[in-house]
């Protein structure tokens, strides 16, 4: 621990908190080299490999190899491979090889090799290598190989190798 406000680390090895304030690293079991890097109020609970690096209010939990960078409020719990970045209030969980990448409250769910990318309240749920690029309100359902491009309120549920534009101009 070094510069830090009240962070602390209790029951891990080979983890490190420097700066911010208020940062926990902590959980008995397998937690393991983990590192927090600035930020505030921001913990990593059972995880290994795993960091938080400059965001707020943020939690990683039960998670492998998962990162969350700037932003605000993120969540990753049982991951492996995956990572939030920028953004607020998302949530990644029982995911692997999977990201959100800026937006606001957007989420994925018991995927592998998905990603949204912006927009808000956008979600893919029990979903392989799919999708969401923008747009509000969009989600993709047991899908395989699909995604939405922009859009408000467009679902996939059970289809595979769609890709959804609404109102397509070239």
């Amino acid at each position: 621990i070094a510069t830090c406000l009240n962070s602390r680390i209790e029951k891990s090895k080979n983890s490190a908190i420097l700066g911010g304030g208020a940062n926990l690293i902590y959980g008995e079991g397998n937690n393991l080299r983990n590192v927090i890097l600035g930020g505030s109020s921001t913990r990593i609970n059972k995880g290994i490999d795993s960091s938080i690096v400059s965001s707020r209010a943020s939690r990683i939990d039960c998670s492998n190899s998962s990162v969350i960078t700037a932003g605000c409020c993120l969540r990753i719990c049982q991951t492996i491979d995956s990572t939030i970045t920028g953004g607020c209030y998302h949530k990644l969980c029982s995911s692997t090889q999977s990201s959100i990448l800026g937006g606001f409250t957007n989420s994925i769910y018991n995927s592998r090799t998905s990603i949204i990318t912006g927009g808000f309240c956008n979600y893919i749920t029990g979903s392989s290598a799919s999708s969401i690029i923008g747009g509000a309100t969009n989600s993709i359902e047991n899908s395989l190989n699909s995604a939405i491009i922009g859009g408000f309120g467009l679902t996939l549920s059970s289809e595979n190798n769609v890709v959804y534009i609404p109102t397509l101009k070239l």
